[in-house]
């Protein structure tokens, strides 16, 4: 799978917009789900760590999401941890789209989609443990991509 490592390119609104009016979602679905209770205790704080990546395979699309979440006891070390990986399938019509463009698209539309089902996953899974109000808050994907300016057309 590629990943957002790449080198980014610029891209026109004019292709940003074909590749979302042409997009349809597919589907929804967790391809791993784990939970470690490391030790006994409570879990005042919980760090969250969000990973991404994306592959292209003939006209689909598959945007894929892993969401870490450490829960930590006062003395701030680990007592528990969260671990929940999702994929967004979508169709799409036209040309490959390029990694810069799915870059912005998965910022702008696949977090969005995706962020209430890691939310839920993380929470219900970590209250199975036993700690309640683990909530996953707003999520960046801190995604960097150039957009060349395009001129009115006159």
């Amino acid at each position: 799978m590629p990943n957002y490592a790449e080198p980014l390119v610029p891209f026109s609104a004019e292709e940003y917009n074909a590749f979302i009016h042409g997009s349809q979602l597919l589907g929804i679905d967790t391809t791993n789900l784990h939970a470690d209770r490391l030790r006994p205790g409570a879990a005042p704080t919980t760090s969250y760590e969000l990973e991404s990546n994306f592959s292209v395979v003939d006209k689909s699309l598959f945007l894929r999401f892993e969401c870490t979440a450490t829960l930590k006891g006062d003395d701030g070390e680990p007592v528990a941890h969260v671990r929940v990986a999702m994929v967004l399938a979508f169709s799409f019509v036209g040309p490959e789209p390029s990694v810069a463009v799915v870059q912005r698209f998965t910022e702008n539309v696949g977090l969005m989609m995706i962020t209430p089902n890691l939310r839920e996953a993380i929470h219900s899974t970590a209250l199975r443990l036993g700690y309640t109000g683990v909530t996953l808050p707003i999520m960046k994907a801190n995604l960097d991509v150039a957009i060349e300016p395009v001129e009115a057309n006159n």
